[in-house]
């Protein structure tokens, strides 16, 4: 439930829908990275002209199916974002939505954006902010439960994944690289779900600072247990 409310959370949909208003030509070409079922593909095609081609590419085939069902005009591509099936400049902006943390190397990923995107196209990186769950109880739980499946020989590929040190160092990491690159960050801001953080301030009022100081220790751990978004806005030169 509380995914679902950070995904159609209205706060951060009005925040979003005005960035993209603001940097999608009228005519422009749009990338959906790891688009998955396509539903941030969808709500960009209701913001921007009719005239902006927008492309979502996953890696998962079955994800696309799904995602083709619906009728959203978008094109869905099978392919890696490491090795983007677009040629040099030829799109204007790209969306990378809470996907490049399960990247263990990031360098592709950034390389690659650059090389497709046209002189001042955008890159709109939506990202976990570091932060443990007040809940303590069900963090506790996802801890013992990874353990153990990990201990069984029976953790998913996907969790075995990932940059190797804590989050805070994989930012700070990311943003050297984005800097290498030559992309400069023009906006970021917090999209933090309304109702999530009203229930921390009903629940553990005074704990959360306290909680924020020791997240790159915990974030070492064997599990993560993010629950803030942010989104970083960079142009290429």
């Amino acid at each position: 439930a509380v995914s679902n409310a950070r995904m159609t959370d209205p706060v951060r949909q009005a925040t979003e829908n005005r960035i993209w208003r603001r940097i999608v030509p009228k005519h422009g070409r749009v990338l959906d990275q790891a688009c998955g079922k396509g539903s941030f593909s969808r709500r960009l095609a209701s913001q921007v002209s009719k005239d902006v081609k927008i492309f979502g590419l996953d890696i998962a085939e079955n994800i696309l199916t799904a995602a083709a069902k619906e009728d959203g005009g978008i094109s869905y591509i099978l392919g890696d974002a490491e090795r983007l099936p677009f040629p040099n400049d030829s799109l204007d902006v790209i969306l990378c939505i809470t996907s490049v943390e399960v990247i263990e190397n990031p360098d592709p990923l950034i390389v690659e954006s650059n090389r497709v995107l046209k002189s001042g196209g955008h890159l709109y990186l939506c990202l976990h902010k570091p932060f443990l769950d007040p809940l303590i109880l069900p963090t506790a739980a996802r801890l013992v439960y990874r353990l153990w499946r990990r201990l069984a020989g029976k953790c998913e590929e996907h969790s075995r994944i990932g940059y190797p040190g804590s989050l805070g160092e994989w930012r700070a990491h990311l943003r050297r690289r984005l800097s290498a690159a030559g992309f400069r960050a023009i906006e970021a801001g917090a999209l933090l779900c309304q109702m999530e953080w009203g229930l921390y301030r009903i629940i553990c009022p005074a704990a959360g600072r306290y909680l924020l100081r020791v997240c790159p220790l915990l974030n070492r751990l064997p599990v993560s247990y993010y629950k803030s978004l942010e989104y970083w806005l960079l142009r290429k030169p």
